[in-house]
């Protein structure tokens, strides 16, 4: 739901079409897999894609950022994400690509099954 320009931007809930119970508001990320978390200040720092899967172990170093600016935690399995109507779920690792990739989109247009 962040995008890292959002100090560009005006978002607000009813932006988000694709409804509130299956959109990503924020994830869990670890600084030490990903050097681009944990500046809340800053919208660039909140941020991380779907694109790359969740807790993905790629990466050659913290510094990779292409394979590595992505959602990740320490529990085993998954990770918690709040979603735009205040909810937090546990979302597994096995998670389908394209259902993960839409739960991160606010007006897509997909049926999250």
């Amino acid at each position: 739901m962040m995008y890292r320009t959002d100090g560009k931007r005006k978002l607000r809930l009813t932006d988000v079409a694709d409804g509130t119970s299956t959109t990503f508001m924020i994830g869990e990320s670890m600084r030490s897999r990903d050097q681009h978390c944990g500046g809340w200040a800053y919208p660039n720092y909140v941020t991380a894609t779907c694109a790359i899967p969740l807790n993905y172990q790629g990466g050659a170093g913290n510094s990779d950022w292409a394979n590595r600016y992505s959602f990740h935690s320490n529990h085993s399995g998954g990770a918690n994400f709040a979603f735009a109507d205040g909810s937090v779920r546990f979302v597994s690792d096995s998670i389908d690509r394209d259902t993960y990739r839409a739960l991160a989109t606010i007006r897509g247009g997909e049926v999250i099954p």
